[in-house]
């Protein structure tokens, strides 16, 4: 028998109590080669435990028998008899150890003496310990070496800062180690408080103090008490939904002069994906973000993450010291007389800020929808002095940086979304989501605004929130929920009626299910329900889980409009930030007065890209018609083709109409100007639109519109006011209503009338309403 005090610091007394004590359990390790056991040491008649850690025994050639024991140096003080019982007992409970298993790891090998039978409460901790309680003598050395290493340095930073008698809070104690270690100066009072009665009970067992007692409680019951000069709170704030409403209770317990210490995990090591009871995820930029809304200034110290097999070193350090990668925890020394004034945010004046878009692409390195919004609202804002930057998905290889057209630019590779769609929730993103914190370290964002999702997880709205950046996610597109990106003509759940083509109405899992699974890949009736189980259980948990982000996540939706609102709204339940901001048009309305000339043949203009989804097919056939064709009008089509077989299709038609029908081709901003000038009626057959800029070019030009009545455009046009409505999907009637017009001239100057009183939003009234919704979600953090 032997003695050390290599791993005394990591004991929870500085000396032990006299006492007529037995082994109740032992747990043997091997760390690096050498095996270590911890003892829970028992008096039966006084009812305590006391941990005695990193023991440690050498074994023989075969490691199969005790040769030496080396015991802590704090078991030295007691009497030789009692050790010498202790080290027979040890010898002989290792060596069951030894052979109830082939190898000893790291991991704990535990084993109890009949002693166990007077201490109940060790049977019930096994089967109930929810929350997960570090329970020293019982856990491995990652768990058990690491609580007491803070609370040491916790210790420390308290020595320095009050070097006399002090009452502390230890706000969830959990089983007691750490208050037992602040209370290793028996001049101060401790207070340990935690809501798990079993940790309470266990705490309690092992205390040996009267300075310091423990009290089943919660941070509540305590608030306003004002009493203590000194709060503790390791590893807490991450288990409550309100960190704000928590930290102000915890301020409250304090006297004038009062501090505050804390610790959070980092989410990349402790998130709510890897811990069922985190409620919320913190990283080193989010944990100084909060804690700078409320203190002037304040200490920040970290601790690094150890191998499980050299778990002897951790330390409080500075943030400098260590790579940032292996921070596992962060800790904030605050003075309650540090606290800054309560303010008025609406009385405060607005700061530049710096905005992170999203979007799969840009202007002009794509010319379509969301890159073309996405570079109207980037150039806007940076006119008006806030810095700005896009997060792209079109690169080939590695992330790059870049400027283009004046915007900083970051393109990342794309996910494959077909293939990881179904099985991004489950998947580890650590390395794909390092690019992404890359990038937040790099441009370091008040604000992320998300435009669409496509070619992204999901996953990057969590994270950019683990980094303390609100979320401002405006709504063009679905294309998180949807496996096909949007409702497409041939759903199976698109459905033909009597009046046209409904599309389908939003994800739900069984239904998506079937969209993703055609019958042709279901051998039979047992493999139908089969996969089809499998695959509606992985669009549960995605649906849900988006949900979860919108719901918890994304600080604010913003929709284009009120149709499209309401759509998304089948699947989404909603977010307590909403807002309705049309997209706005560059420049004033171009419309000019004037009567329609005498005489002039009606020029329908078709301007967007050949595909289906915006109904190009519908535009063929009801042109396509010898009856149409006799009165006086020209067609001109402007677009770049994207379906071989509607170019087919416009050729046909081009060929048909002799000459009153003309395919131009891809058209570019320059020429806008001059095509509108010409259009007489704008047509716009969309299967499905959003919002729809292109009707909106019209109308500011005071072209009326024949258009789809889908999302986006029934909120502007208003049949027979300043366009006429046709339902989606029906060419016939999107015939009726170009002859319609052609037989009544007085019809179509009624509506030019009315598309030139059309009210459409301007860019400059667009980017002062999305300024708005900035502000207030950053409330006081950026003024």
């Amino acid at each position: 028998m032997q003695f050390s005090s290599e791993f005394t610091q990591y004991q929870l007394y500085p000396k032990l109590p006299e006492g007529n004590w037995q082994i109740l359990c032992l747990n043997l390790k091997q760390i690096g080669g050498r095996y270590f056991f911890d003892l829970l040491l028992a008096d039966a008649v006084r009812h305590k435990v006391i941990p005695v850690l990193l023991n440690q025994c050498k074994l023989s050639e075969n490691e199969v028998a005790v040769q030496e024991i080396v015991f802590d140096s704090l078991l030295a003080a007691w009497d030789q008899p009692l050790l010498n019982e202790l080290c027979q007992q040890a010898c002989s409970l290792i060596d069951r150890v030894l052979t109830d298993n082939q190898t000893i790891d790291w991991h704990p090998h535990i084993v109890f003496t009949e002693l166990k039978n007077q201490f109940p409460l060790f049977n019930e901790m096994s089967n109930n310990n929810h929350h997960r309680r570090a329970v020293m003598g019982l856990e491995n050395y990652s768990n058990g070496l690491k609580p007491i290493a803070m609370y040491q340095g916790v210790k420390q930073i308290i020595n320095q800062l009050k070097n006399y008698p002090i009452a502390i809070l230890d706000c969830a104690c959990g089983s007691g180690a750490g208050s037992l270690i602040l209370g290793s100066n028996q001049e101060h009072q401790v207070t340990g408080v935690d809501m798990d009665r079993d940790a309470v009970e266990f705490a309690n067992l092992i205390n040996t103090y009267d300075h310091v007692k423990f009290v089943q409680s919660n941070l509540a019951d305590l608030a306003g008490t004002g009493q203590f000069d000194v709060a503790v709170s390791l590893e807490t704030m991450e288990h409550v939904a309100d960190p704000d409403g928590f930290l102000s209770n915890l301020l409250s317990t304090l006297k004038d002069d009062g501090i505050i210490i804390m610790s959070l995990p980092e989410a990349r090591f402790h998130g709510m994906e890897y811990n069922s009871d985190h409620l919320t995820n913190w990283t080193g930029h989010k944990v100084k973000k909060f804690f700078s809304k409320y203190f002037t200034h304040y200490r920040f110290l970290v601790m690094e993450c150890r191998d499980v097999n050299d778990p002897f070193h951790y330390a409080l350090v500075a943030e400098e010291d260590v790579d940032k990668w292996q921070i596992e925890n962060y800790f904030i020394v605050a003075d309650k007389k540090d606290l800054k004034p309560k303010i008025n945010t609406n009385q405060l004046s607005r700061k530049p800020l710096k905005i992170l878009f999203v979007a799969h692409n840009i202007y002009p390195l794509e010319k379509s929808g969301v890159p073309i919004v996405t570079y109207n609202e980037a150039t806007a804002l940076q006119k008006k002095g806030h810095q700005v930057a896009v997060i792209i998905t079109q690169a080939a290889g590695q992330a790059e940086k870049f400027r283009s057209d004046g915007i900083l630019t970051y393109n990342i590779p794309p996910l494959d979304y077909v293939e990881r769609f179904l099985d991004d929730f489950f998947l580890n993103r650590r390395q794909y989501l390092a690019t992404i914190e890359a990038i937040i370290n790099d441009f370091q964002p008040d604000i992320v605004h998300i435009n669409n999702l496509l070619f992204i997880s999901p996953k990057v709205m969590q994270l950019f929130s683990d980094y303390g950046i609100k979320i401002v996610r405006e709504m063009h597109d679905i294309v998180e929920f949807c496996f096909r990106g949007f409702p497409t003509v041939d759903s199976p759940f698109s459905v033909r009626n009597e009046t046209g083509l409904e599309m389908c109405r939003g994800p739900a899992p069984e239904k998506c299910s079937k969209c993703v699974l055609p019958q042709k890949h279901i051998a039979n009736d047992k493999q139908s329900i089969k996969v089809k189980a499998f695959v509606t259980g992985k669009f549960f948990a995605r649906l849900n889980y988006l949900n979860y982000l919108y719901d918890h996540v994304v600080d604010a939706l913003v929709f284009m409009c009120d149709s499209w609102k309401n759509y998304v709204h089948q699947f989404i339940r909603g977010n307590q930030r909403e807002y309705v901001i049309p997209l706005g048009l560059a420049g004033e309305k171009q419309a000019t007065g004037g009567l329609y000339p005498q005489g002039k043949v009606p020029n329908f203009v078709y301007i967007g890209s050949i595909s289906s989804l915006k109904g190009v097919d519908l535009l063929c056939q009801a042109f396509q018609d010898q009856n149409v064709l006799t009165e006086g009008f020209t067609l001109n089509i402007y677009g770049q083709v994207r379906e071989q077989y509607l170019e087919e299709m416009v050729n046909g038609l081009v060929q048909f109409a002799g000459g009153k029908v003309n395919c131009h081709g891809p058209f570019g901003a320059e020429d806008l100007p001059a095509i509108m000038q010409s259009a007489d009626i704008g047509i716009v057959p969309s299967y499905f639109e959003t919002y729809c800029l292109t009707v909106r070019e019209f109308l500011s030009w005071g072209k009326p519109v024949i258009a789809a009545a889908t999302y986006g455009i029934k909120d502007i046009i208003q049949h027979d006011v300043n366009g006429m409505l046709f339902p989606v999907g029906n060419w016939q009637k999107l015939r009726e209503q170009v002859t319609r017009l052609l037989k009544d001239r007085e019809l179509l100057e009624r509506l030019r009338v009315g598309a030139m009183n059309t009210k459409v939003a301007t860019l400059a009234e667009q980017i002062a309403q999305l300024e708005q919704v900035y502000y207030e979600v950053l409330g006081h953090e950026t003024v």
